[in-house]
């Protein structure tokens, strides 16, 4: 479902299913334009009317045990990034945990996944994307963004680039092994190798990902081989 402007993408997806609509599996709605798009912990996201991808997805009753609800964390960057590189060609694109994609130092998309529990299970989830595709200015303060444009010197079709993601979901949903899907969500991760500097509410350091557990936390390891475990907005990346 396309729709020219509209509050959130997420936002409209739930309130049709909380209003009772019965919407099939992987029903989308995609937008040329939001008021208040939403990014990770209540951030906004900005966008130039027309020239991106801003679109969320239902899943109904996905098949993924609750406690590994984290897998779809993984399955979804994972499938854009296949998506745009069948159309683009590859592009070092990497997931910066949890879930934003990100080229170098500069952030591609931005993914917003909720999920609604029922009765020990996930009743659906929406999946929402923000890729900057055609965009090349931003007035806000948006950290480092980076769009396809940018990054190749060409525009891309946004209707094709939405149905390769579709394509590639499905795929992926149809396939779901989750050793192998950690350690290709692992091998994508920005900044896996080495040390990085990070901060966390007790000042700057150094530490190198050891892993991401199946709750979707965040293992660092210092420098001096202590380990240690941190939810989102717990510990920020120093860019």
């Amino acid at each position: 479902m396309f729709i020219s402007e509209t509050y959130s993408t997420n936002t409209l997806l739930k309130q049709r299913v909380a209003a009772g609509e019965q919407l099939p599996d992987l029903s989308f709605i995609r937008t040329d334009y939001q008021t208040a798009g939403r990014g990770q912990a209540g951030n906004t996201w900005e966008s130039e009317r027309g020239k991106n991808i801003l679109m969320s997805i239902l899943l109904n009753k996905p098949a993924i045990p609750v406690e590994k609800q984290f897998l779809l964390s993984e399955l979804f960057p994972l499938a854009v990034i296949e998506a745009v590189e069948a159309m683009v060609g590859p592009l070092d694109m990497e997931v910066k945990w949890p879930n934003d994609i990100y080229v170098g130092n500069r952030k591609l998309a931005g993914i917003l996944i909720e999920n609604s529990l029922s009765s020990g299970r996930i009743d659906y989830a929406i999946l929402g994307i923000g890729l900057n595709v055609n965009q090349t200015e931003w007035v806000s303060d948006a950290p480092n963004p980076v769009s396809l444009k940018m990054l190749t010197g060409h525009e891309w079709d946004v209707e094709k680039l939405t149905d390769s993601i579709m394509d590639r979901l499905r795929d992926r949903l149809d396939n779901v092994e989750d050793h192998l899907l950690h350690e290709q969500y692992m091998a994508r991760l920005f900044r896996r190798e080495g040390y990085h500097p990070y901060r966390n509410k007790e000042g700057d350091f150094w530490a190198r990902i050891a892993d991401v557990d199946a709750f979707g936390r965040l293992i660092l390891e210092m420098q001096n081989g202590e380990k240690r475990t941190y939810l989102l907005k717990q510990v920020q990346y120093l860019l």
